[in-house]
């Protein structure tokens, strides 16, 4: 049996007597067994899910403690699985604001710092008196006095005055030995008060009670999840000599560990449980459901006669107009929902299927699903976001202690490469060096999660010795990985890019649009050298955005997510010379009328036209020099205007300067200057106007002309030509 006793300290010093209510809260109730910790599964997300058995009888209530940092997750997640009870329910003591503990009572948590002031906040209630006085009264007053000792010593008390049946009397508050509330209700309050802030204050801990009703024997079975710290996977590759990989296939794989760090920082110890690790990316997150919270009302004023205020009207929709609304509304939303099912129902089914059986057995009588292996360590499995270890011994770790457990260990492919990728060699500031690798193969049954990797060498003796340390992301079964471990010095990679000219080969014209397709070529060349004795299998990285490769020489070639890779096989002391040619097609779609004449000539450039389509295009070609001339006489003549009114504006500053004394002739000067420039002024805007009109009528023609023209230009030749009658 378990006793649960809030914890409460006194705040008093030991000298003063405390009231018989706070005495009262080491009260003791007696539970139920309390559960035993049976399974572990921990994720690389984050958190962990711990799963409790306990054999119970009948109606039971069972105490399981978390830490207080815990509790959000507990009441987020926790899972209870009774096979013969029912579904109970789960209390613990809430996490109260202090408001919310002294509510029903008269003082606050102030007033328990000392006896006085909890005295005095509590002025008119009964209190009862034992010690060299017994009294029984109502609290009238509570005085701090000084008094000095003999020795001259200044000593603080405080006089107590009490209204009782014969009168006015008083006490000395620490000459009392009992002083306790007559009101029992009063009594109960600070007692329930006082155990809620014990509780409180204890901030490592909090106690579940689980109710479980039943009738008979059966087995309760617990879970939840929580944030733990983070497993670390880590391996250890053993690597054959260079020379075994032209022997056999057997002999050229490589040896694999794989060792998983589990830390215990449960705050309790983990005895002979069942262990699982689960390595993904799951979506956790915290939720504060501990925490109290209230809902901000509006205060509403009290209505009064007189005091009401209407609220102005926002307007009205018509009851024939707001059915008309609905009934589209209730439309559209079972159109929207036949088509959610219909797209969502397959899916589910689908998903549904794909669910690994152990997941979907609930009727096993536990929560945590999955078995293992008995003759290895830990048997994995993958389901469709996550990768799993179960291990077949159970494990016990005490808190604060770490564990190191093998999840694999076995021979798997392993290809050595060498990585020439630019970016990741200048970020660290070097070229012409790529990196010694290994490609690895994972054909197990299930992916590697991430880890670092530490990489040795046998020699022929089977001595293996220490090359590098590389980081290995997720590797899935079935699939491919360089970790690349040391920089190989001894082979030389140059590298030089060239961006070729576009080249058009789409231009097709089609009721005044203009489609062009392009292809941009960009070319590397690569001068390789390998080592004297050695031979190289080289990986050549490019960066993803130069389109797709030309591989016209056969060379073996992978497309990963951001970049290319040409694998480009050296013998022992070759040098070679490699070009690597990408190819990027892009497309566009514009208004012929749009296109200036610099884009009109490439497009036409090299191209063989007939006679009509020439004729055609000349023609177009003359109706854009004729509005590009229009538009510079026009920009030309508002330039001029601009200079015209600035030189006025001048001359009218000039004029106004002049004294009354000025010679005539110089007002004479500036209004015929004045008289010159209005006349240019017409003459510029009549430019204007007639470059204007010119320009209209020339922009018609020739909307009307490429309106009339479909014509198609495929690879330098024209396929197709057509003019229409408008």
């Amino acid at each position: 049996m378990t006793t649960r006793s809030p914890l409460y300290k006194s705040m008093y010093r030991p000298k003063v007597l405390v009231i018989v209510a706070m005495s009262l809260i080491f009260a003791s109730t007696s539970f139920a067994n309390s559960p035993d910790l049976k399974r572990v599964m921990l994720s690389s997300g984050g958190v962990g899910y711990f799963e409790y058995e306990a054999e119970v009888d009948g109606d039971t209530e069972l105490e399981l403690s978390v830490r207080l940092d815990q509790v959000d997750d507990v009441l987020k997640s926790i899972v209870i699985y009774d096979d013969k009870g029912g579904v109970g329910t789960i209390r613990l003591q809430s996490q109260a604001s202090l408001d919310e503990i002294f509510r029903e009572l008269p003082f606050g948590p102030e007033s328990l710092s000392s006896m006085d002031r909890m005295l005095s906040a509590m002025k008119g209630a009964e209190v009862q008196t034992e010690g060299p006085r017994r009294l029984t009264g109502r609290i009238a007053s509570v005085v701090k006095e000084t008094e000095r000792t003999d020795e001259g010593l200044a000593v603080t008390r405080h006089r107590v005055g009490l209204i009782t049946e014969s009168g006015l009397q008083h006490f000395i508050l620490e000459n009392a030995q009992t002083v306790k509330f007559t009101d029992t209700d009063l009594d109960a309050r600070i007692k329930s008060a006082l155990e809620k802030m014990a509780d409180r204050s204890a901030q490592d801990n909090r106690t579940l009670i689980i109710r479980s009703p039943g009738t008979e024997k059966r087995k309760l079975t617990v879970g939840y999840v929580a944030e733990v710290p983070l497993w670390k996977a880590s391996y250890r590759l053993i690597l054959p000599r260079a020379e075994a990989a032209t022997e056999d296939k057997e002999s050229a794989k490589a040896r694999i560990q794989g060792w998983a760090v589990v830390d215990n920082a449960s705050s309790q110890d983990w005895q002979d449980v069942e262990l699982k690790l689960t390595s993904g990316n799951p979506v956790t997150f915290r939720q504060a459901l501990y925490a109290t919270y209230y809902v901000d009302r509006p205060e509403v004023p009290l209505e009064v006669m007189g005091k009401i205020l209407p609220n102005p009207d926002e307007g009205a929709i018509s009851g024939d107009e707001l059915r008309r609304e609905q009934d589209r509304a209730r439309q559209l939303g079972r159109m929207r929902d036949a088509e959610g099912f219909a797209m969502a129902a397959p899916a589910m089914e689908k998903a549904m299927d794909e669910v690994p059986q152990s997941v979907n057995s609930l009727g096993s009588g536990n929560l945590f699903f999955g078995g293992s292996d008995v003759e290895e360590k830990a048997a994995s499995a993958e389901s469709a976001a996550q990768i799993e270890f179960a291990f077949a011994e159970n494990m016990s770790v005490e808190n604060g202690q770490s564990l190191v457990v093998p999840i694999i260990d076995r021979k798997i492919p392993a290809e050595r490469v060498y990585v020439y990728d630019p970016k990741q060699l200048n970020a660290v500031g070097i070229t012409h060096r790529p990196f010694a690798s290994v490609r690895l193969m994972n054909d197990s049954s299930t992916s590697l999660p991430p880890g670092a990797l530490t990489l040795y060498e046998t020699d022929d003796k089977g001595i293996a010795s220490f090359i590098g340390d590389a980081q290995m992301k997720t590797l899935p079964k079935g699939e491919k990985r360089f970790v690349s471990y040391a920089l190989d010095e001894k082979t030389f990679v140059d590298s030089e890019y060239k961006d070729q000219p576009d080249q058009i080969v789409l231009a097709k014209l089609s009721d005044g649009f203009l489609i062009q397709e392009k292809v941009n070529n960009y070319k590397y060349t690569y001068d390789l050298k390998a080592p004297e004795e050695e031979p190289r299998h080289l990986i050549l990285v490019v960066e993803d955005g130069r389109g797709e490769f030309d591989n016209s020489d056969k060379l073996s070639y992978e497309k990963a997510q951001s970049d290319h890779r040409i694998g480009v096989d050296l013998e022992a002391g070759e040098q070679k010379s490699v070009e690597l040619n990408f190819r990027q097609t892009t497309s566009t779609r514009t208004r012929f009328l749009d296109i200036n004449l610099n884009q009109l000539g490439l497009l036409f450039k090299n191209v063989p036209l007939g006679p009509e389509l020439k004729k055609v295009v000349d023609k177009i070609t003359q109706l854009k020099k004729d509005i590009s001339a229009a538009d510079q006489t026009m920009a030309q003549a508002r330039r001029t205007i601009d200079g015209v009114y600035k030189e006025q504006e001048r001359i009218r500053e000039n004029i106004k300067a002049l004294h009354q004394g000025a010679s005539t002739d110089i007002y004479k000067r500036y209004l015929a200057k004045l008289d010159t420039q209005e006349n240019e002024l017409e003459r510029l805007n009549t430019q204007i106007a007639a470059a204007q009109t010119k320009r209209a009528s020339t922009q018609r023609e020739l909307e009307d002309l490429i309106r009339s023209l479909d014509f198609e230009i495929r690879d330098g030749r024209v396929v197709r030509s057509n003019q229409k009658k408008i």
